[in-house]
């Protein structure tokens, strides 16, 4: 009697988000070369799954959709650490004991002292006041009193983040615009049940009536659950030496 075939066990709560639904992706591509009928897959179970990877790839794009609201915040911080540097400097320069540079200081805390307080403004505030500061510190006039005062680079700086903050701010609303907040959690659920039912009609298909076709299929399929968890182990092993690596730096850097 011929040994019966078993599906191995992938253990998707293991799995990264890209990890998870680049599996799900190369299942369905396994199915549709194999031809679903051939494996017992019925047309709406294949279509429900490929539902669930088009979620999948929008879920991926809210994690990007993520990673730029931490950039946008840690720009912000930097264009707010600039403003209050550059405003303080034209507040104590007033007092300074160079008569060039302290007339320099007073020019410019005049220039800018309604700017005061711009890094507690709301984002989209801020930008523009930011803009608006650039603007006036930029006039030839105000220009030679910046370089008078050494500041032209911490100015240019400024401007980069401020501009940074815009662009990056406006490419982000079209994303959200763009993609409507779906759920991983529900998602993987849905898809969890679907793989499930999925692979219990391929083993049944492949015991009771077996072809060429539906022992390749499991043959395949254990080849790509195989795969998919030495790569998981293979990325969870690089996250280790990184840390560890890091934490070395780390101490050397505190000696």
């Amino acid at each position: 009697m011929e040994n019966i075939k078993e599906i191995k066990v992938v253990r998707l709560e293991k799995l990264s988000i890209g990890e998870y639904a680049q599996f799900i992706k190369a299942t369905i591509s396994l199915v549709e070369k194999t031809t679903p009928e051939k494996i017992g897959i019925k047309p709406e179970l294949l279509s429900g799954l490929k539902k669930q990877s088009e979620l999948l790839t929008e879920i991926i794009g809210q994690s990007y959709i993520s990673k730029e609201t931490k950039e946008l915040a840690s720009i912000d911080k930097e264009r707010s650490k600039l403003s209050v540097f550059l405003l303080s400097s034209f507040k104590v320069g007033r007092n300074n004991a160079d008569r060039t540079k302290k007339e320099a200081s007073v020019i410019l805390y005049d220039v800018c002292k309604n700017y005061i307080g711009v890094q507690s403004l709301p984002v989209r505030t801020k930008t523009q006041f930011i803009s608006s500061m650039i603007n006036d510190l930029n006039k030839p006039e105000n220009k030679a009193h910046i370089d008078t005062l050494g500041l032209s680079e911490s100015l240019t700086a400024l401007e980069t983040n401020n501009k940074a903050y815009q662009n990056l701010s406006e490419g982000r609303a079209e994303s959200q615009l763009a993609n409507t907040f779906v759920s991983f959690k529900e998602v993987k659920k849905a898809t969890n049940n679907l793989y499930k039912v999925l692979t219990k009609y391929a083993f049944a298909t492949n015991l009771l009536t077996p072809t060429e076709e539906s022992k390749s299929f499991i043959n395949l399929l254990n080849k790509l659950i195989e795969d998919t968890h030495n790569a998981n182990k293979q990325r969870l092993a690089q996250a280790v030496l990184s840390k560890k690596g890091n934490k070395l730096e780390g101490g050397k850097a505190g000696e």
